[in-house]
């Protein structure tokens, strides 16, 4: 029974998975339990009980003292200079975490099938023929093929690689391909033998497709205690090694105690501005790419130019240890290769103006892309206001550091609606994509007012 649910399931997911989530439960943020959904008026998680109560900050507080009462430093501190060096090499952000573009159908999708054609084919033709070695071969190989097939389920639920058991299955293809070939060439039966032989070719093609095209979603997945997993990122290759040895990587939380407010970092004014754009599925995430001069946004003199825009759900960031929904992340490159990303964080509310006029066609697009024309940065709605700022690295591997991350203090609202279109259509596995947040190591964290 369970082998036919996932099979059907399965052949749902061909068809766009629009039923992905019946028996998955939202969670909004991956650390707590399936209660928090509920929001505060804030469009942080809530846990429902002994809320800690968010620190107020109020605007006329003293730049030069934290919320804590600490004396503050000024925005060059030393733990951002030990980063220059490591900000001057071009980051290579969209081609690196990619994901590599994989089969649509599973192998299992017609794999149990197959097994199941196979074995009850040895069945039947024994009762038939009454020749042993017709249910030898049935038995024998449409129960190895099932085998592989259920295992090959078992280990993609679990983000783990299921490379052997294709390969295993495409050599039973195979060997089954070569057995009645060889049969219908002597026999010159079309029922069954040669109906058999043109269904273990078809096989035997589809399983070369799916090995050449990538047995895994892609090299990294976020379901923890995986192989793949967030915590083994740096483990997965060796110039992923940052995600595991590094000590400015993102995302972290924010603690508004602690946080040093300050009015010595330069305002957030962006200079946004319409280009063409297309929007794609990255499989672990979408992503909006402008094609053209998108506009740009300035930090300590530099020009960082707006490339992409992209979100997670939830949150990637936290403050005082709660996330919000979702998060978007606008990602900038200077001439020289540095990278600066600016995070919306997002709360459950009022439908969101900017997605309203994605959310069509993000339900259509695949990693091929879709050209959308003209689109301006600036429906996303970020103006002159408090942020969070810090120095830290991508959130995906490579977890290149030395990125300047500006997060928005105020949330904006998307509607539950939204967040499930941006969830439902990314590849399985994916639907939270948000890291787990990381240590700060002394790094120095500050709230622009």
């Amino acid at each position: 029974m369970s082998l036919a649910i996932s099979q059907l399931s399965c052949f749902s997911s061909i068809n766009r998975r629009l039923v992905k989530f019946h028996n998955r439960p939202l969670q909004l943020c991956s650390t707590f339990p399936l209660k928090v959904i509920a929001m505060n008026n804030d469009g942080l998680s809530t846990d429902g009980s002994s809320l800690e109560s968010r620190t107020t900050l109020s605007y006329a507080t003293d730049s030069s003292k934290s919320l804590n009462g600490t004396s503050s430093n000024s925005y060059s501190a030393p733990e951002e200079d030990v980063t220059r060096n490591e900000i001057n090499e071009p980051v290579q952000e969209n081609s690196s975490s990619q994901p590599k573009k994989a089969a649509k159908i599973h192998d299992f999708c017609l794999g149990i099938p197959f097994g199941g054609l196979v074995f009850t084919g040895g069945l039947i033709g024994f009762i038939f023929s009454r020749n042993p070695a017709t249910l030898s071969t049935g038995v024998l190989f449409g129960g190895a093929l099932l085998a592989l097939s259920a295992i090959s389920m078992k280990v993609w639920r679990q983000g783990k690689t299921s490379f052997p058991f294709i390969l295993g299955q495409a050599v039973l293809a195979a060997v089954l391909l070569w057995k009645n070939s060889r049969t219908f060439s002597l026999t010159g039966k079309l029922f069954p033998t040669g109906i058999f032989a043109a269904i273990s070719a078809a096989m035997f093609c589809f399983y070369s497709y799916v090995i050449l095209s990538g047995d895994d979603e892609s090299k990294f997945t976020y379901l923890l205690g995986t192989t793949e997993g967030p915590e083994n990122w740096g483990t997965l290759k060796p110039e992923w090694k940052l995600c595991e040895t590094g000590i400015f990587q993102s995302p972290v939380n924010f603690r508004n105690k602690t946080v040093k407010i300050t009015n010595r970092i330069q305002h957030l004014k962006p200079n946004y501005k319409s280009a063409p754009a297309m929007i794609i599925n990255r499989g672990h995430d979408i992503k909006l790419q402008w094609e053209g001069d998108a506009g740009c946004i300035n930090i300590d003199g530099t020009e960082f130019k707006l490339q992409q825009c992209h979100w997670h759900t939830p949150s990637e960031h936290k403050v005082d240890g709660k996330c919000f929904a979702m998060e978007a992340h606008m990602v900038h490159r200077s001439a020289d290769g540095r990278i600066a990303v600016v995070a919306i964080p997002f709360k459950i509310g009022a439908p969101n103006p900017f997605l309203d006029g994605l959310i069509h066609n993000v339900k259509m697009v695949d990693d091929n892309g879709l050209k959308l024309g003209m689109v301006s940065p600036q429906q996303l709605g970020v103006n002159d206001e408090p942020f969070y700022r810090y120095i830290g690295s991508l959130t995906v591997p490579p977890c290149t550091e030395g990125i300047v991350w500006t997060v928005l203090y105020q949330a904006r609202t998307v509607s539950l609606e939204q967040m499930m279109a941006l969830r439902n259509v990314v590849h399985d596995g994916f639907e939270a994509n948000a890291r787990p947040v990381q240590g700060l190591h002394k790094r120095p964290v500050y709230l622009a007012m």
